[in-house]
């Protein structure tokens, strides 16, 4: 790098071979260092969009065939989202106040257009299958035809 006057000249040019880029005191450089050239930001731009659409694609898709989504705390659901017909949420509590479970969520989905339950927490198999059972004396359509709620569950 050589400094004269009131002008800079570097000795580099947009592939790194030997060259000079002037710039004088006040103006922008007269090329843009190569990290910024126009191919590379469009690469990372298009890049950037690619993985945003799969994101949203990927969790779109994970909730396209959920019923309802409910959060349970000693035995009671304390918070519920989708569509959930109230006699099946207390079906549900039936089960799982016998022994009361601290902890857990659960997720009803649709699989080959029936309801399969997800558990996730404090839920042993015994508890599992008869909260299977009581999710199978239901019909998707009659879960499907209650209404969309989100919160907290009225006493």
């Amino acid at each position: 790098m050589q400094q004269r006057g009131s002008s800079l000249t570097l000795a580099f040019d947009r592939l790194g071979r030997q060259g000079q880029v002037s710039c004088t005191p006040g103006h922008l450089w007269a090329e843009p260092p190569p990290i910024c050239n126009n191919a590379t930001v469009y690469a990372l731009v298009l890049f950037g969009l690619a993985v945003g659409v799969i994101l949203v694609l990927l969790l779109g898709t994970r909730n396209a065939n959920l019923l309802f989504r409910a959060s349970v705390r000693n035995g009671k659901v304390v918070r519920y989202r989708g569509r959930a017909p109230k006699r099946l949420l207390r079906d549900l509590e039936d089960v799982l106040r016998v022994r009361p479970v601290p902890n857990a969520t659960l997720r009803v989905i649709l699989r080959d257009k029936r309801p399969f339950l997800e558990t996730k927490g404090d839920v042993d198999e015994h508890e599992l299958q008869r909260l299977r059972n009581v999710l199978g004396t239901w019909e998707t359509a009659k879960i499907r035809s209650a209404p969309y709620r989100s919160g907290g569950v009225e006493s």
